[in-house]
């Protein structure tokens, strides 16, 4: 299956505007407008030039987090121009069952524990941002997440809050180290919040975490706006296209420019062409260096999918397929605490009141095998601990670690 992917580069914004809840924020100045639907990409664009009516400059905003999907991965000793393409290769088991286009934020820096946290966004929605812009004569050259506006300082924590999510984010030497989300639902449900809480609070007495509960809040953003965080940003592709055809118009132009003037100094004086001989000569020179450099990252790349080829060919365990029909299995009143995954084999914990029943829904399916308790239920007083295990068919693993292992399987 095809996917495309684009990178992000942080163009030059002069205006920044921020979505909350129903209201958008001009985030230099505070004043703000409210919206009717404020996912209608055409109702934001308008609320946009009545905030900024002589604007003609580019702009950026700042989305809800809903509006992005956070991944972590581990990538030790990956060098910063080759992470995109290790990013590339890992998104089918980052994202299983992506299928459209997205943007990915590039860390801006290499970590030396190899941990990053990513964001993408959706390269459609980010598009159909800049056309609606667009049609109100505004440039939309940036979209960001949202609690990076709070950002105070170089290491900072944001609590946001909106009528979808709670979210909490850390910022650490100029990136994302934490990024967590929860549905109101979610956040309103014990258990969920209990764990939400666990994580957060060894910051809950930082002096430097930022709560933003509410609009009200937002309202003085401007106030701790930092350049860094412009380069965590998302450009959308209608975006850099657009940027791309300005900039070959101006070459166009430059080049006519060029020729006019050299045709004068060709008559005027002979010997500045023999200077101009010499600079395209350097320039030769230059770009046969930089050809060579293009070839070592183009072996650099090739050596690391080479290296990584057994991690993204790992046999498919389908975990999407698997954590849906768990969420059907599982009965109101129940609910897991554990999951493991381990080449096929699969063990679940939980609470509830009856392990019977998931027991058997689990062994009715047919992509399911050696279904079986491997614990026993310890009830009180209705709802207890439970714990099954079993296997998913279909998996070719011994085709696998003969392909990619086979001195391990000569030696067993």
């Amino acid at each position: 299956m095809k996917k495309l992917f684009f990178l992000v580069h942080a163009p030059t914004v002069l205006r920044s505007l921020l979505l909350h809840d129903d209201a958008l924020i001009d985030v230099q100045n505070g004043q703000h407008q409210l919206l009717i639907d404020p996912n209608d990409p055409v109702q934001v664009a308008q609320t946009a030039r009545r905030l900024l009516p002589q604007w003609n400059k580019p702009v950026a905003l700042f989305l809800p987090p809903s509006a992005f999907v956070a991944t972590s991965v581990h990538l030790p000793g990956v060098a910063q121009a080759n992470l995109a393409n290790a990013l590339r290769l890992q998104l089918p088991q980052l994202l299983p069952g992506v299928t459209e286009k997205l943007l990915m934020s590039i860390p801006p820096t290499v970590r030396p524990d190899g941990m990053y946290t990513i964001l993408w966004l959706s390269s459609g929605y980010a598009d159909s941002l800049f056309s609606a812009f667009s049609q109100v004569g505004l440039s939309l050259n940036l979209l960001l997440p949202r609690p990076l506006a709070a950002i105070a300082d170089k290491t900072s924590q944001v609590f946001d809050q909106d009528n979808e999510l709670v979210s909490f984010i850390s910022y650490q030497n100029q990136q994302l180290a934490n990024w967590l989300t929860l549905t109101r639902e979610e956040y309103d449900d014990p258990h969920f919040c209990e764990q939400f809480d666990q994580i957060t609070q060894p910051f809950q007495n930082s002096p430097t975490l930022q709560i933003k509960d509410n609009t009200t809040k937002w309202l003085h953003a401007h106030e701790h706006l930092l350049p860094e965080i412009f380069r965590h940003g998302f450009t959308p592709p209608l975006a850099e296209q657009a940027q791309l055809a300005a900039r070959r118009r101006q070459k166009w132009l430059g080049v006519k420019a060029l020729g006019v003037v050299c045709g004068l100094i060709a008559i005027w004086a002979t010997f500045w062409s023999w200077n101009y001989i010499d600079k395209v000569d350097k320039r030769l020179k230059r770009l046969q260096a930089e050809t060579k450099d293009i070839n070592q990252v183009r072996s650099q790349v090739i050596e690391l999918e080479d290296k990584i080829s057994p991690i993204i060919n790992f046999p498919n365990q389908d975990i999407l397929s698997l954590l849906n029909y768990l969420n059907e299995a599982i009965p109101k009143n129940s609910w897991l605490t554990r999951l493991k995954v381990d080449v096929g084999h699969v063990e679940i914990e939980g609470m509830t009141s009856d392990p019977s029943s998931i027991l058997e829904k689990l062994s009715q399916n047919s992509a399911f095998s050696e279904v079986a308790f491997n614990r026993q239920f310890d009830s009180q007083g209705g709802t207890g601990k439970f714990g099954i295990s079993f296997k998913l068919n279909g998996l070719e693993v011994k085709k696998y670690l003969e392909k990619y292992f086979p001195q391990n399987q000569k030696n067993k």
